[in-house]
């Protein structure tokens, strides 16, 4: 037997609906990594509630949670299960489930849409904390020390390798011009390798020649006698939160019903089936020159050098003027 739970949350959301379609029968809402529902925020304890699916119907029961589980807006008694109703709200801390039983598809890879809503609600909390989430990619190599690569922009392609137009460029004649392609979305980081030679490792696994695949900051990518390690601010802050203690929450605000033919489904990340080289796009947006790490258009040389022109000419009359 399936369910449906169309989650809101009580904070700012872009995306306000976030639907799930589960089958199975126990399902464990908690904050906890090996819950199937995780909700990253202290109002919820780490095995916080269980469905049940038996007898044809679908129970759910609070695991003596910090918080309590209302299912309609009454608590249920701590260890004690109460069969659900179409319709019906639950609330687990600060979030709220509308409950359906309609046939729906299900939601694939449980176990990935799990960890992908709470990164999610982990990037609004901290959008709407004014929070920094930027990944940062450190290399370690005598070749490169110390040069780190910030994924500032989402959707943003960062190319790594030899080629003078790569936005990080590490002089090694075992890495080829343009070699592997980064890019972000709000929740995950993925790599593309765009060469073989040397094989791009990402946890010991090659990766083949133009498939991308997310990297997440527990695992070590290599290329070559080149280590890169990854740090997402977003996975830290949810394992932190995994970790932290309950936080009691007095302030119960159930939210309106919404409609499950208007909800939209839990979304994966899209990413681009090609990316443009580095030369071919450098064709196409002109000519451009590297000076100190930093990558400078046509315009841009010709006004620096104007720039540099008057201040000398204004330096060479200053000094005439006093010597006369």
């Amino acid at each position: 037997m399936s369910i449906t739970l169309i989650l809101q949350a009580d904070f700012p959301l872009e995306e306000t609906l976030l639907k799930l379609t589960l089958e199975g029968s126990r399902i464990v809402i908690g904050r906890g990594s090996s819950c199937d529902i995780r909700l990253p925020d202290r109002t919820v304890s780490s095995r916080h509630a269980t469905i049940e699916a038996n007898h044809n119907a679908h129970w759910i029961m609070d695991e003596g949670s910090c918080n309590g589980t209302f299912l309609a807006g009454n608590r249920i008694p701590t260890h004690t299960s109460v069969r659900m109703q179409e319709g019906q709200m639950i609330q687990v801390g600060k979030f709220c489930f509308v409950i359906s039983f309609e046939q729906q598809p299900i939601t694939p890879d449980p176990a990935h849409a799990a960890r992908l809503l709470a990164l999610l609600l982990v990037a609004k909390q901290m959008k709407s904390a004014g929070e920094e989430n930027i990944p940062t990619v450190y290399a370690a190599h005598p070749a490169a020390a110390g040069l780190t690569l910030s994924l500032v922009q989402e959707g943003k392609i960062y190319w790594i390798g030899n080629d003078l137009y790569c936005y990080r460029t590490f002089r090694n004649a075992s890495i080829d011009e343009q070699h592997i392609a980064l890019w972000r979305t709000e929740t995950s980081v993925f790599v593309r390798a765009f060469a073989t030679d040397p094989p791009c490792l990402l946890g010991g696994r090659v990766l083949k020649p133009e498939q991308h695949i997310v990297w997440r900051s527990t695992v070590p990518l290599h290329i070559g006698p080149v280590h890169f390690t990854l740090e997402e601010p977003v996975a830290l802050k949810l394992a932190a939160l995994e970790q932290a203690s309950d936080e009691p929450y007095y302030q119960v605000a159930l939210h309106r019903i919404p409609s499950l033919s208007t909800s939209p489904p839990l979304a994966f990340p899209e990413v681009s089936s090609s990316l443009v080289p580095c030369k071919e796009r450098e064709k196409k947006e002109g000519i451009h020159f590297f000076f100190f790490g930093v990558r400078w258009s046509l315009p841009d040389l010709l006004v620096a050098l104007a720039a540099i022109g008057i201040a000398l000419i204004s330096t060479a009359g200053l000094i005439w003027l006093f010597q006369g």
